[in-house]
């Protein structure tokens, strides 16, 4: 139960991330366009994500270990 609120969280990270994909292949028109500006936007693109996926790999709540 303790660990219930960031489960909820991590949940709530990996399903906004499979529905910008989702998107993304859904859309033709959108597909189009991301591959036209992918070489201006490629590096803000790739920044944002790794800034998400930090939350996703590394959890969402601080841990103190104590020896």
């Amino acid at each position: 139960m303790l660990r219930l609120p960031e489960i909820v969280r991590v949940q709530q990270l990996q399903s906004q991330e499979a529905a910008q994909a989702e998107l993304l292949g859904k859309s033709a028109l959108l597909r189009l366009v991301v591959s036209k500006l992918a070489p201006l936007l490629r590096q803000p693109l790739r920044q944002s994500w790794l800034k998400r996926q930090i939350q996703l790999r590394q959890g969402v709540k601080p841990v103190q270990l104590t020896v």
